[in-house]
């Protein structure tokens, strides 16, 4: 019975924790100032929270400015590469 208490109250834990860091991100996601594709490249680096927070807190974001607005590349640019379905570069 112990046993199960302790389990139970590690899992609650869990579901707090992913919980803090999913839904702000989510949150971010569903912001309709920026484009769908920015929103995919959200749910797609949502395991990257640090990427996405250092955006979060940055002037672009504050500008509505989104990921794939600054990252999306024209097929002739050198750095430009294809990622998850979208033509980007990483440098900007």
């Amino acid at each position: 019975m112990r046993r199960q208490k302790m389990r139970k109250k590690v899992y609650v834990l869990l579901a707090l924790a992913v919980g803090l860091i999913v839904l702000p991100l989510s949150a971010t996601a569903a912001d309709p100032r920026f484009s769908k594709e920015t929103r995919e490249c959200l749910e797609c680096h949502v395991d990257m929270p640090g990427l996405v927070k250092q955006w979060e807190d940055s002037a672009h974001w504050n500008a509505g400015v989104g990921c794939y607005e600054c990252h999306k590349a024209n097929k002739g640019d050198k750095d430009a590469m294809k990622h998850n379905g979208f033509r980007v570069a990483i440098i900007v």
